[in-house]
This record gives C-alpha cells, structure tokens and sequence, in this order.
C-alpha cells in the first residue's frame, strides 16, 4: 500500500468545497487504528480551503454491540 495518497481528488475535495468558508474552525475526530491518510487528506483540503483545523486522535474502544442478543435467564 502507497504512503501517499494520488489520483485526481475532485470527489473527495467537493463536500468540502461545497461548505468549507475561509476562517471555519473544524475539529476532525479520528482513533489510531484509522488509516491516517484519511484524516490527513481532509485536514490538508480544510487548510488549503482557509479553515483553521484542528486534529484529536484517541485510542479505539471495543464495541459496545455483540452479534447475538444475551440468552433469557430462567
């Protein structure tokens, strides 16, 4: 898998395009186990756009859902 990000970005850049103005202030959420390129694209198109970005990483939690509803105790 590439370390860079290529190819012709308009699909991703046009949502924020679309709603990004010079001077929003965006918090971009992501957990470690994340591929980081995801959030770095997106900050680096809020940049470029003249949003002031900020990035918070956390650690992943387990899910909190499981596969089968717990059995009925008689």
């Amino acid at each position: 898998m590439s370390s860079f990000v290529t190819g012709n970005m308009h699909y991703i850049r046009a949502p924020f395009v679309a709603n990004i103005k010079p001077g929003n202030r965006i918090l971009i959420l992501s957990d470690f186990s994340s591929d980081q390129r995801v959030w770095q694209v997106v900050q680096a198109t809020c940049a470029e756009l003249g949003a002031e970005t900020t990035v918070a990483l956390f650690e992943g939690r387990p899910t909190t859902t499981t596969r089968h509803p717990p059995s009925a105790k008689p």
